[in-house]
């Protein structure tokens, strides 16, 4: 038998027992209301005719008696008059109602003698005779006349208890009979109540607690089928795919352990070194390139607790310093390369730190399983960028010469004293001049580069006009935006408050932004510049509309060596990580947001003057 057949023939026991319930109530109250009706109809009736003639009897009888105390000498009653007519009416009335309202044995019979009796008083008195005669006659008559009243009304009232005696045996029977079903069938509903819903619960319950064990991997379980119905064929349904699981992880557990060993020999052959923790930071794995930087056997660091490791190896403890601390203090320290002594001589690396996080089965959030940190070698990079830095100075220092001599040849051309120059020799002379100041410009900043990559570049902060810096720095690139047919829009603020910052370093940030905006650009493109007014300080923005860095890019592009895609590189010679040490060295800071299809917009912030920031507090 199916459960959906098993619940309805429950639901319809349920509606038998309420509907035989509501039958015997209803047929009971019928029979109850039925006898009521009786006793009320017929026998109440007939006892208040009764005692209508009784009134009329008992009213002729006084005015009769009254008649011959008063009238003792008048020899013929006066039976015309208005109050034994009245009397006799209404008895007449009375009686011919109760003749239509025979219903008991020998009620008809007193009724008949009752008529016969009243037509000899109402003859007596339609006869004129004497007082006395009347007195004789008539009185005896309306004795009789009241006995059969009285037996009418005797016969009636017993019939009423009679009656009600029946009606009240009949609501005893009703109330134990509907005490007895009552009782019964609650003793079945109670029981029905007590023991389908368990019988329907106990297989989903069941049924639950062995999903639950296929949930904690346990495949070996099964479910003991005894039932037909749907239950039994869920059961095995259930059973089947646990019987099909167990095959599954029997024949891919070799797969995964290949693809475990696979995906180990790729970490352990990778020339990074890789070490990965779990989210309680204990060691989970490390490939050799990490064994051989820390110093240590694999069965000394695996499953060890990593801050435990990093008390006594100063390179763990540089590793997750950024695991341990607060965010803010870890911006402090992210861009910084680890310097680790590798093989007698000095190396560098880049560290990143990767959070891995993964979404549980029919979870909404989340959650962090662990941490991956890989040390990629840039030891390369820098010798380069300090070879860089090294030509550059060199170079700087050596081109000062023959610029001074330059400089000092085309002062003894301007002399008169040695000869006169024609105009068009005066305009050669001021070109060249002209180029001379220019190349000189350029080795100073070639020089101060080299300054800032190590560290040595001094600043000369003083209050700016933003505008000034802006209006600058477009100058110096607008033959580039020609060349490009790339459009500068600058739809600037008037009257912005002064800044403070070594005005031709920040026109090297704006100018290099700028030189990579219109690279980044595509001909008839816009590049747009903006200066606002945000918080107590200057944001700057440069805006192009060209291809978009990449989003897991953005964050890395201050990094000391991280190198962008070609297009994407920054123009005279300075990194973006140069450009970020020259805004936060004048308190400001820099960032990047580049979204897919809308291209790149850097943002820089500067304070306000001292001036400036005086005249706001006073405010």
């Amino acid at each position: 038998m199916s459960v959906k057949t098993k619940i309805s023939l429950g639901i319809a026991f349920l509606f038998v027992v309420i509907t035989l319930i509501g039958g015997l109530g209803v047929y009971y109250l019928e029979r109850l209301d039925t006898d009521a009706q009786a006793i009320i109809k017929d026998n109440y009736r007939t006892l208040s005719y009764v005692q209508r003639m009784f009134k009329s009897m008992g009213d002729l009888q006084n005015m009769l008696e009254e008649e011959l105390i008063t009238r003792q000498n008048i020899a013929n009653l006066s039976v015309n008059q208005k109050g034994f007519r009245e009397s006799l009416s209404a008895f007449e009335q009375a009686l011919e109602a109760q003749s239509a309202n025979l219903t008991e044995a020998g009620e008809k019979e007193l009724t008949n003698s009752l008529q016969k009796q009243y037509s000899e008083l109402v003859a007596l008195f339609d006869a004129p005779l004497s007082l006395r005669t009347y007195a004789q006659s008539g009185l005896p008559l309306i004795k009789n006349i009241n006995g059969y009243l009285t037996s009418i009304y005797e016969l009636n009232q017993d019939t009423v208890l009679e009656k009600n005696e029946k009606a009240r045996i009949t609501a005893d029977r009703v109330i134990v009979y509907m005490l007895v079903i009552g009782s019964i069938s609650m003793l079945v509903s109670l029981l029905f109540l007590l023991v389908f819903p368990n019988y329907i619960a106990r297989p989903i319950k069941k049924l639950n607690e062995s999903m639950k064990q296929i949930a904690r991997k346990n495949y070996q379980h099964r479910i003991d089928v005894t039932a037909t119905d749907e239950f039994g064929a869920l059961a095995r349904s259930f059973n089947t795919m646990a019987e099909k699981l167990k095959e599954y992880e029997s024949t891919n557990l070799a797969q995964m352990l290949f693809e475990k060993k696979r995906t180990e020999t790729i970490i352990n052959k990778m020339s990074e070194a890789i070490i990965g923790l779990d989210e309680n930071k204990v060691v989970l794995f490390a490939n050799p390139k990490a064994l051989h930087l820390l110093g240590m056997e694999e069965n000394s660091l695996i499953h060890k607790y990593a801050p435990d490791v990093a008390s006594a190896n100063p390179l763990m403890h540089e590793l997750i310093q950024e695991l341990m601390i607060s965010f803010n203090e870890w911006e402090t320290v992210r861009y910084k390369p680890v310097e680790i002594t590798e093989d007698g001589k000095e190396s560098y690396y880049e560290k990143e730190i990767m959070d891995i996080t993964m979404r549980d089965a029919g979870e909404a959030r989340q959650k962090l399983i662990g941490h991956v940190i890989i040390l990629k070698n840039v030891t390369r990079i820098k010798e380069i960028d300090q070879a860089k830095t090294a030509f550059m100075s060199g170079i700087s220092h050596e081109m000062k010469t023959p610029i001074s001599s330059i400089k000092m040849s085309l002062q003894l051309l301007e002399d008169e004293r040695i000869g006169k120059l024609n105009n068009e020799q005066k305009e050669l002379v001021l070109y060249i001049k002209d180029e001379s100041e220019h190349l000189l410009r350029i080795t100073h900043q070639m020089m101060e580069l080299a300054q800032a990559k190590t560290g040595q570049l001094q600043l000369k902060t003083e209050p700016v006009n933003p505008d000034d810096i802006v209006r600058y720095a477009l100058h110096t690139v607008k033959i580039l935006a020609e060349e490009k047919q790339v459009i500068l829009e600058y739809p600037h603020e008037t009257g912005l408050p002064e800044v403070d910052a070594d005005a031709e370093k920040i026109a090297w940030v704006m100018g290099s932004l700028l030189t990579n905006a219109i690279q980044n650009s595509s001909p008839g493109k816009k590049v747009i510049v903006d200066i606002v007014e945000k918080n107590n300080k200057i944001r700057f923005s440069v805006e192009d509309f060209g291809e978009c860095i990449p989003e897991d890019q953005v964050e890395k592009v201050f990094d000391r060596y991280f190198q962008l895609p070609e297009q994407f590189q920054v123009g005279t010679g300075m990194e973006l990580s140069v450009l970020q040490n020259f805004v936060q060295q004048q308190r400001g800071t820099i960032w990047l947001e580049s979204k897919r299809g809308t291209g790149n917009k850097f943002y820089f912030t500067l304070p306000y003057s001292k001036k400036q920031r005086n005249s706001v507090q006073k405010q």
